[in-house]
């Protein structure tokens, strides 16, 4: 692997596809790069490719009108209805995140149903991986996120 050798270049390919974490560990990046990609596979960056080209958050497509209509009796993978969503969440979100970007989240928020968000949080310095690489992240999304699962939990016990 570079990272171990050369740790800048791992450090910059993270910043060029996730955005600059300004709370970033710069000491572990080779740590993170040995690892990644991990939390993902092949298939999940190539959906997401799907999705950014067709414009519109949609499932799986097949590559053809025949696969597509054995998979969902539709010859065009259907679209993701985020409004019938009714899980309660949280969202944490980076003022530099060139995956998930601030316009996104915005657009995103606006298409769940009201009294889903329980929360969100947006830091302006972090990027795509800073809810688990920043400094501060044990903090600033750690804990919050036990907060927010501690008070789910309260409120299934009354």
């Amino acid at each position: 692997m570079l990272c171990p050798l050369i740790p800048s270049i791992c450090s910059e390919v993270f910043f060029v596809i996730a955005g600059p974490d300004e709370y970033l560990n710069s000491t572990r990046v080779p740590v993170y790069g040995s690892h990644a990609p991990a939390g993902t596979s092949i298939k999940n960056i190539l959906h997401w490719n799907q999705i950014y080209l067709a414009k519109q958050p949609q499932m799986w497509d097949y590559g053809t009108a025949a696969e597509n209509l054995n998979h969902y009796n539709s010859t065009k993978p259907p679209v993701y209805q985020y409004s019938d969503l009714q899980v309660p969440s949280v969202f944490f979100s980076g003022g530099n995140d060139y995956l998930g970007d601030p316009e996104d989240v915005l657009w995103l928020i606006g298409q769940l149903k009201s009294g889903v968000l329980r929360d969100t949080y947006t830091y302006d310095g972090y990027a795509h991986l800073s809810c688990l690489w920043a400094l501060n992240a044990r903090e600033w999304v750690f804990e919050k996120i036990i907060q927010h699962l501690d008070g789910v939990w309260q409120g299934l016990g009354s």
